[in-house]
């Protein structure tokens, strides 16, 4: 009769100090089936981190997606980011893309109320020029088109390009 070992034991209280502790032992646990995949497993918890912790939701933003026919015939997919930034100028606004992940931020030294477009002194504001700085992770198959500011909105475009199926690679043995 064959004796398969024994599984090791789980523990049943499984508690996480923070989000990137739980990443870690599920990484562990996962490292032996892969191959190749230690980037997205060594990248994930600082981006997840860096992203998810200093996100303020502001200046609100919108995702469309702009696909048209000759686009899904030629396998891509187009989308548009647009930011609502009224009042801020287009030369102080800053979008950098870095390690496909893209940022759009915005300085303001002042903080006393007045506005970026003049010494203006406020009784009642309800549209914020405060400093942000947003940021979105992009998947390796997009790349950032235009960016453009119109009426207080800037629009960044996107392409989505669906990679071909991989073929079979022969490897010669030597």
């Amino acid at each position: 009769m064959s004796t398969t070992p024994a599984p090791k034991p789980r523990s049943k209280n499984l508690t996480f100090s923070s989000a990137g502790d739980l990443f870690d032992y599920v990484a562990e646990q996962m490292r032996p089936l892969s191959v190749g995949m230690d980037s997205i497993f060594s990248d994930f918890p600082s981006n997840y981190l860096r992203l998810g912790i200093q996100q303020t939701g502001w200046p609100r933003a919108n995702i469309l997606e702009t696909t048209s026919t000759e686009d899904v015939h030629a396998g891509t997919k187009t989308y548009l980011l647009e930011l609502a930034l009224a009042g801020i100028p287009k030369e102080e606004i800053k979008v950098s893309v870095l390690d496909n992940i893209l940022t759009v931020a915005y300085e303001k030294d002042d903080v006393t109320g007045t506005d970026p477009r003049g010494d203006r002194q406020y009784i009642h504001q309800e549209v914020a020029y405060r400093s942000f700085s947003r940021s979105w992770k992009l998947g390796p198959d997009v790349q950032v088109g235009e960016a453009s500011h119109e009426d207080g909105v800037l629009t960044i475009s996107f392409t989505r390009v669906t990679p071909k199926e991989p073929e079979p690679r022969s490897i010669e043995i030597k």
